[in-house]
C-alpha cells in the first residue's frame, strides 16, 4: 500500500507528518532523554533469545536497533513515514538486520507471528486501544510475552507539567485541558482503564507496575533544556494553541528548573511497566 493509499487517523496523521519531522530532527536527543526507560525493557527480556521480536511504535529505531543485536529478526512498527524512514537508515548504517514495517497496529498482519513485543512509549497513540491490541495479540504467538512503558499522570511527570503550570500561573494564560483518556503521550495514565483495555482485548497475565527514573534533560543548561521542553514536551501543542509567547515561557521556566550538575538539568519520570502473555 502506498503512502497516498493509508487511511490515517487525526493522531496518526500528525505523526506521519509534523510531529514525526520534528522527532527525527532530534531523535538523537530524545533517545537519550529515553534511554533509561529502553533499559528497563531490556533488562526485563534478559538473555533470552527470540525469534521475531516486535517494537511497537518503533519511531527512529534506537530499541529496534538494539533488540536486533542478540535477535536478528526483530521487526520496529511505526505508522510515521519520516520516523520509519530514519530507523531504515540507521539500520543500513549499522548494518543491522533489523526490518521496519509502517503499518498501523490495528493493522498490523505480518505472515510471520511474533514471540516478543516491546514498546518504549509507543502505544498511547491508538485511537481504538482495544481493537489495536486485539489486532497485536493475534499478530503474536500464544503466550508470547509483552513488554511495555507508558506515562503515568502529568502531575508525576515535571518535565511534562511544569511549562503548563508555570504557563498558567505565571503568565496567566488559560491553556485547552486535553481529555485524559484521548490518544495522546497520557492515555495509559490510569492503571484501571490500562487493565481494563487489555483484558478486554483478550491479554492474559496481566502485571502494572510503577517505573520511576531520573530524566536528563537535553540541553547544556537550564535555558537550553527549557527550550527544549517547550519545543517537544507533550504540551506543545496546547501551548501553541494558547500563543503563549514563547521567550517569556522559557524565561520563566529557566528560573523554576532545579540547579542541575555542570549546567545539565534531570527531572523525575514516572511511567507505568507493563507485562502480559498473549
Amino acid at each position: 500500500m502506498t503512502s497516498g493509499e493509508r487511511h490515517l487517523s487525526s493522531e496518526a496523521q500528525r505523526w506521519d507528518g509534523e510531529t514525526g519531522e520534528k522527532w527525527v530532527r532530534n531523535a538523537d536527543l530524545l533517545d537519550g532523554m529515553l534511554a533509561p526507560f529502553s533499559d528497563a525493557l531490556l533488562e526485563a527480556i534478559g538473555a533470552s533469545s527470540f525469534e521475531c521480536p516486535l517494537d511497537i511504535g518503533s519511531g527512529a529505531g534506537s530499541l529496534t536497533l538494539k533488540l536486533a543485536r542478540r535477535s536478528p529478526g526483530t521487526t520496529g512498527l511505526d505508522v510515521s513515514s519520516p520516523l520509519i524512514t530514519l530507523a531504515r537508515r540507521r539500520a543500513e548504517d549499522a548494518r543491522s538486520p533489523a526490518r521496519f514495517v509502517l503499518a498501523d497496529a490495528a493493522e498490523y498482519a505480518p505472515d510471520t507471528k511474533h514471540d516478543l513485543l516491546v514498546s518504549r512509549f509507543g502505544v498511547m497513540f491508538f485511537e481504538d486501544s482495544v481493537t489495536a491490541f486485539s489486532q497485536l495479540r493475534r499478530a503474536a504467538l500464544s503466550g508470547a510475552p509483552m513488554h511495555f512503558v507508558c506515562w503515568r499522570e502529568p502531575k508525576r511527570n515535571p518535565w511534562a507539567s511544569l511549562p503548563a503550570r508555570i504557563a498558567r500561573e505565571d503568565l496567566g494564560l488559560e491553556l485547552r485541558t486535553p481529555d485524559p483518556e484521548a490518544p495522546g503521550p497520557f492515555a495509559f495514565a490510569m492503571e484501571d482503564r490500562l487493565r481494563g483495555i487489555l483484558s478486554d482485548a483478550g491479554w492474559r497475565s496481566v502485571a502494572i507496575e510503577p517505573l520511576v527514573k531520573m530524566i536528563a534533560i537535553p540541553g547544556n543548561n537550564a535555558r537550553e533544556a527549557a527550550g527544549f521542553l517547550v519545543e517537544l514536551g507533550p504540551l506543545a501543542r496546547p501551548l501553541e494553541e494558547a500563543g503563549v509567547p514563547r521567550e517569556a515561557l522559557i524565561d520563566k521556566l529557566c528560573e523554576a528548573l532545579p540547579e542541575g550538575q555542570n549546567g545539565k538539568i534531570s527531572l523525575l519520570g514516572e511511567a507505568w511497566f507493563v507485562s502480559a502473555k498473549a
